[in-house]
């Protein structure tokens, strides 16, 4: 009876092809990143992500180490601002989240009214929209 299996599928069973070197993916980054106050240019980004990549690496125990990319990222992230509370989003997305609130509260009471009355509604969601 097998009880496990261990494997290694990138470069053993597979290989995946990404372009680490690709100008594009870190313009692309740094925009998404500004979204939360997260101030950093491409050009830095690519020089961050190789330092902490490379430190990763020397610190592994492991002959063939891998690298954390979720860590590598949390440190970058941290390091240049990151406020999760807070995002640098849109005016028009603050409106339209006030919106959809009191959308959900017109049919919320509707839904109590409907209760009162003792009838019940399918057209109505109950789900509250937080």
């Amino acid at each position: 009876m097998i009880k496990g299996l261990l494997f290694d599928l990138n470069g053993t069973l597979i290989d995946i092809y990404t372009s680490e070197t690709d100008e594009q993916i870190y313009r692309t980054v740094s925009n998404f990143f500004d979204y939360f106050n997260i101030k950093i240019s491409p050009s830095m980004l690519k020089e961050e992500y190789f330092t902490v990549l490379k430190r990763q690496k020397q610190e592994s125990m492991e002959e063939f180490p891998e690298f954390d990319v979720v860590k590598l990222f949390d440190e970058i992230t941290k390091k240049y601002g990151f406020d999760e509370l807070e995002p640098n989003l849109p005016p028009e997305y603050n409106k339209i989240q006030e919106m959809i609130k009191m959308a959900q509260n017109k049919i919320n009471s509707i839904n109590s009214l409907l209760f009162v009355l003792g009838l019940k509604s399918s057209i109505f969601c109950t789900k509250k929209v937080s």
